[in-house]
């Protein structure tokens, strides 16, 4: 035994600890760990996996030369995290190196090496064994992200092969990871800066410990046991990485970008990243991810929950197959992931399976249908029943009515029908399904009841070419129609009047307006109700015998 002990910290990492009893007994680690490998009977005792389970032997060798006790030691290591909080060691043997890529398969396994936090090793010199968890990310003491690499070598931290423990110790506590031939990398991990944490993620962090130390979490309606709770977290965590990966993430959640670079570097001519098996390195990138995920599981109402898992679901509109076969070859199976994709998927579904086979929704032409329903029949037909804005469902009650006369189709092919981009029909039935206030059958009924309302003679893809004409000759209208306004209207109001009669006559939607290139702004947006607000009657009368005169 040797002849200086001290007391192991209860969140100490293993290598840790070893590291603090060479230093007190004036030793190297190098000549620790060769004390720790010599058995009496000659025989040398492998370190490899001395940090996920050690043998027995080498147990037995360190609490002869430590006088710690045997189960002090084994918790020290990621035997502390075994049963599914989070980890599962099942079937794993020190000696057997293949059980050891079983055990890695599982997923968010932690890599060679750790995080830090640089402000705890500064108080105290205690690396934690918690900081080697990918589930890991934010230190709660001190409100920050954990550093996951070295600023000098861009390597995790204790990323050694040959030995578990630094080459070299002292107060500054260097990084030492190997640099070339007996030559580690001497750079203060005290020096690192670490990022402040958001609190959606520092909220996480808190409930992911709890789980971790036993304690059930609130889930949805429930409550789930420690295992299951950290497997949603990490299977929902690991659904959203991927979703974040698709290229119009981008604007979609800040952290996107880094994800996306780091999934270039590891996509490869036969597969893309495999965030399943190993999540990103950036502590701040998995910390908004599982962030946003607990987030979802956390929702006081399922509906809630539901709803803002759709709004992800907008980043794959046109994935070959399908949304839900793209879901199931990226997502593991588990209860509560799986109703919640269901869900989302139902809402999306449910509507188009009830007017594809609604008898009553009656045939009409095509060019009868305008983009966006009438005001008045919207509102006598739909009222109460979407709480999206009244745009977006004009829109949605047209597609509804559009889909009806092809039975099967998709909302694209109905966007599509009626002139419309097919994104358009796929955004616009994601974002009414998840704020429909009816059933399926009820909107389907409604969309029958406004479909009789609509005149068979009245053709708005003529009134659509009208205006795109009149807006592409103004010279032949405009300076009549602004001379007869009293005062006279200036050059400036021409775009809002051709929206005006987009809108207004044939009944499309203010961002399709032929009278500005897309994307429409908000001010261009906000100056056009101003003009259709104050728009006297009696010109408002001349734009549309203008574009409506020989289109009935």
């Amino acid at each position: 035994m040797l002849p200086a002990r001290v007391a192991i910290d209860p969140r100490e990492s293993l290598d840790s600890y070893l590291e603090r009893i060479a230093l007190v007994n004036d030793l190297t680690t190098k000549s620790l760990v060769r004390m720790l490998k010599e058995n009496r009977d000659g025989s040398s005792v492998s370190t490899a996996f001395m940090l996920v389970r050690p043998s027995d032997e080498l147990v037995g060798r360190i609490v002869d030369l430590t006088g710690l006790g045997a189960s002090a030691v084994e918790n020290s290591t990621l035997l502390r995290y075994d049963g599914g909080a989070p980890l599962n060691l099942d079937g794993f043997d020190p000696l057997d190196r293949a059980s050891y890529r079983a055990i890695v398969c599982q997923g968010w396994f932690p890599q060679h090496g750790t995080q830090l936090c640089p402000l705890c090793l500064s108080h105290d010199g205690i690396w934690q064994l918690s900081w080697k968890l990918p589930v890991s990310t934010v230190c709660p003491d001190h409100g920050v992200y954990l550093v996951a690499e070295c600023s000098r070598c861009s390597r995790r931290f204790r990323t050694r092969h040959h030995s578990p423990l630094r080459p070299r110790l002292d107060e500054h506590q260097p990084c030492g990871n190997p640099l070339g031939f007996s030559a580690p990398c001497r750079h203060s991990i005290l020096r690192e800066k670490p990022t402040a944490a958001s609190e959606g993620a520092i909220r996480t962090a808190t409930r992911v410990t709890a789980a971790i130390q036993g304690e059930e979490t609130s889930v949805l309606d429930g409550a789930l046991a420690p295992p299951a709770y950290l497997a949603e977290v990490r299977n929902l965590t690991t659904l959203l990485l991927h979703l974040a990966s698709r290229s119009r993430a981008r604007g979609f959640v800040e952290w996107a970008g880094d994800l996306q670079a780091e999934a270039a570097g590891r996509t490869t001519e036969l597969r893309g990243p495999r965030w399943g098996i190993q999540p990103p390195t950036s502590a701040v990138t998995r910390g908004e991810a599982l962030a946003e995920a607990d987030g979802i599981l956390s929702s006081p109402e399922s509906a809630d929950a539901v709803a803002r898992l759709a709004e992800w679901f907008d980043l794959i509109p046109d994935v070959p197959g399908g949304p839900r076969g793209w879901i199931v070859n990226r997502a593991a199976k588990s209860p509560v992931l799986s109703w919640l994709v269901v869900q989302v998927l139902s809402a999306r579904r449910h509507v188009g399976l009830q007017i594809d086979h609604h008898d009553a929704l009656i045939d009409l032409p095509l060019s009868a249908i305008p983009q966006l329903l009438d005001e008045h029949t919207y509102r006598r037909h739909f009222a109460g029943m979407l709480t999206t804005q009244e745009s977006t469902g004009r829109l949605y009650a047209s597609l509804c009515i559009a889909r009806a006369q092809r039975p099967g189709s998709t909302w694209s092919t109905a966007a599509a029908s009626i002139e419309l981009d097919p994104d358009i029909g796929r955004r616009t039935s994601r974002a009414a399904s998840t704020r429909l206030a009816a059933s399926p059958s009820e909107i389907a009924a409604a969309a029958s009841a406004a479909a009789r309302e609509l005149s068979r003679r009245r053709d708005f893809r003529a009134l659509e070419r009208r205006v795109i004409e009149l807006a592409s000759t103004p010279d032949t209208w405009f300076t009549d129609w602004a001379r007869s306004a009293s005062p006279r209207r200036r050059a400036a109001a021409l775009p809002y009047a051709v929206t005006w009669m987009w809108c207004e006559v044939a009944q499309g939607g203010l961002d399709t307006s032929p009278a500005w290139p897309p994307p429409v702004t908000r001010q261009s947006k906000a100056a056009y109700r101003v003009f259709r607000d104050t728009l006297p009657e009696e010109l408002g009368r001349a734009l549309r015998e203008l574009a409506d005169g020989n289109s009935r």
